[in-house]
């Protein structure tokens, strides 16, 4: 299996997996940080698996390659299909941009972005250090938006 064929449950069990929220064949993001969760398969037990790391009507976002038949007791939001592009034999530009990490300090200037394009599940914890590194080339504005 290609890595991008299961994105969520690839970023929770390898880079990101310190902060999956685990159970078997279930893993899930802090719901602070997003919605997003993953199962191994689609299959009862990952459904199952799923159902014991969600609170009384919480929910959350699945990526599967095909339309989700989901457990009788399971209710499907919203499916939408998603596009998966690979850019193959990319050119580095030279010299590279340079990039300013962005910190706490601009969390308000991130969460009102988010507000703006709504990139996905997006939580205030989104952009903590700890999950991830968020640089910005400062080309538009100080932060390059």
């Amino acid at each position: 299996m290609h890595p991008l064929d299961n994105p969520i449950w690839q970023a929770l069990t390898t880079c990101q997996a310190q902060f999956a929220e685990t159970r078997h064949s279930a893993r899930r993001f802090p719901p602070s940080v997003t919605s997003l969760g993953a199962i191994e398969e689609p299959t009862q037990a990952g459904y199952e698996s799923l159902a014991h790391l969600l609170g009384a009507g919480e929910m959350t976002g699945l990526l599967l390659e095909a339309f989700p038949a989901a457990p009788a007791n399971w209710a499907v939001v919203e499916a939408v299909p998603l596009l998966q592009m690979v850019q193959k034999d990319c050119e580095i530009p030279s010299p590279l941009p340079e990039l300013i990490e962005l910190t706490e300090a601009d969390a308000s200037e991130m969460m009102a972005l988010a507000d703006l394009t709504k990139p996905g599940p997006f939580g205030r914890r989104t952009r903590t250090r700890r999950l991830s590194r968020h640089p910005s080339n400062g080309k538009l504005g100080r932060h390059g938006w």
